[in-house]
């Protein structure tokens, strides 16, 4: 079928989902690598999870009932599997918090080695600590099957909770509370009977702790990683919690940690200088083992306002993602090591101010990020893959053009996504270079549609080669001669079909 049926096809069956959608429901759109999928009222953070099979993604997040005074708030789930998301976009999320009339806030998701789904948040004034529970082999996109909201912790001024499964079908949890007249992180484990008593973490001898991220290697030592006083500090249990140490003497509260299954640790934070907001650099520590010795610091990122970093690490490579808010708009940046260094540091992100990223790397060297488009209070999904390893040059942010794929007999057929690119799942291809930042500027799925083939190779009038892409309103000619924005020049569709059935002359 050539590219002019098929896009007529195109756009005759999305005129005709255009319409379904403009009743009642929210029409779906799609940003630069992000697929829109909140569609709640001011979506905020947000946390993604793996099943034990790594067949599905689990997203959780919070939203602001109101944005001005943002008294009000629930917390809502959604999940990813080959078959698209659950519940589907276009309609309502899971309710997980059921509190509408208090303020719900800050989630955070495990998923345990059964396929127990453990979700928990803060709720109220003062934060108390709630969780609800999902028993493996249920439904998760059915709000009816979730189990009831249990109190894990009362405790005074309960905070910025973060949960990791161990190796025995539990999970760990770490919050700050203030205890003793200072802030203290606490832990508390969840067995397949229930929770436990709390444990004070941190013991900062009124320095103040605060933000703790946990993580548990498979034979059960659970480390955990804090800000205090300026200083990023560490502590891991192997039957009781030993002495907290010192990871950096000068960071942010903002931080990172993952382990291998070998007990390598890695931890990422934002490294403080002198200078304010503007002083900043995304910084990275590892250890072969709990108490094995810290390697030397590795900078990931340029100096500037860098905040909320992230790591995961799967199968041999280490994944991680930050915050960019030296200029505008923020943007979000990815970077990998296959356990050669670190490389191919590169904007994921553009064209809309993007906070708050949560990161997780599954098999096959796919990893799932999630962050907030902070222009229209939304959460957005993406993909992010790996080259296998192969060496390669840092990635620049937006490259001039990539290299069109590998030649095929259709270039319409559905493919997978390719590093850098926006990869559109309604239609199964990807739209990178000038000819996506020529969509974005220009109207993107409103004006264009989406992408009907990947970049190809096609003869043009004049009888010259020329890199093309087809979209459902339009085709985008790529001309390396010309300046940008007149390097992507658009195809006269319906000429072009004229002269095909002889109506016109070329």
């Amino acid at each position: 079928m050539s590219p002019l049926r098929l896009f007529a096809r195109f756009a005759l069956a999305w005129a005709v989902v255009t319409a379904a959608l403009s009743f009642g429901t929210p029409a779906i759109t799609l940003a630069d690598n992000g697929e829109r999928v909140s569609y709640t009222a001011h979506a905020s953070l947000s946390e993604l999870a793996l099943s034990p099979d790594g067949g599905r993604v689990y997203l959780v997040w919070f939203d602001f009932v109101n944005a001005q005074d943002q008294g009000l708030g629930e917390v809502y789930f959604r999940y990813r599997d080959a078959a698209g998301w659950h519940p589907a976009l276009d309609q309502p999320p899971v309710n997980i918090s059921g509190s509408p009339d208090t303020h719900s806030e800050q989630p955070t998701i495990a998923v345990d080695t059964n396929g127990g789904v453990h979700i928990a948040w803060g709720e109220g004034r003062p934060r108390t600590l709630f969780e609800r529970y999902l028993p493996p082999g249920a439904d998760p996109a059915s709000a009816g099957v979730w189990g009831d909201r249990i109190l894990i912790s009362n405790e005074d001024d309960v905070q910025n909770a973060n949960m990791a499964a161990d190796q025995a079908g539990g999970v760990w949890i770490v919050y700050t509370i203030r205890a003793n007249d200072t802030y203290d992180v606490f832990a508390r484990h969840r067995s397949p009977s229930g929770w436990e008593g709390s444990q004070n973490v941190s013991r900062a001898g009124g320095r103040g702790a605060f933000v703790g991220k946990v993580a548990v290697d498979p034979g059960g030592v659970v480390s955990v990683l804090w800000w205090e006083r300026g200083a990023l500090r560490y502590a891991a249990r192997t039957g009781d919690w030993n002495a907290p140490e010192t990871v950096a003497s000068s960071a942010t509260q903002q931080s990172g940690i993952t382990v291998e299954t070998s007990g390598r640790i890695h931890v990422i934070f934002t490294e403080a200088g002198g200078g304010g907001d503007s002083d900043r650099r995304i910084a990275y520590r590892t250890r072969a083992a709990w108490n094995a010795p810290w390697s030397n610091t590795d900078i990931l990122s340029e100096t500037g306002n860098m905040l909320e970093p992230r790591i995961a690490w799967a199968n041999g490579r280490i994944v991680a993602a930050w915050n960019d808010r030296s200029s505008a708009p923020a943007r979000i940046y990815v970077m990998q090591n296959f356990g050669t260094g670190w490389r191919d540091r590169q904007a994921w992100t553009d064209g809309f101010k993007a906070f708050s990223p949560w990161i997780v790397q599954g098999a096959n060297t796919v990893a799932y990020l999630s962050f907030r488009n902070a222009d229209t209070d939304q959460i957005h999904f993406s993909i992010y893959i790996s080259n296998s390893g192969q060496p390669s040059t840092p990635a620049p942010s937006e490259p001039p053009l990539p290299p069109p794929p590998p030649p095929g007999p259709n270039p319409a057929q559905s493919t997978a996504p390719i590093l850098g690119a926006s990869y559109f799942p309604e239609t199964g291809h990807n739209l990178g270079g000038s000819f996506r930042a020529y969509w974005l500027a220009n109207g993107g799925l409103a004006t264009f549609g989406l992408p009907i083939t990947e970049e190809f190779t096609e003869i043009g009038g004049d009888g010259k080669p020329y890199t093309v892409q087809y979209f459902e309103r339009n085709r985008f000619e790529f001309h390396p001669e010309n300046a940008p924005p007149y390097d992507v020049l658009l195809g006269l569709l319906g000429r072009q079909e004229l002269v095909s059935r002889g109506w016109l002359l070329p």
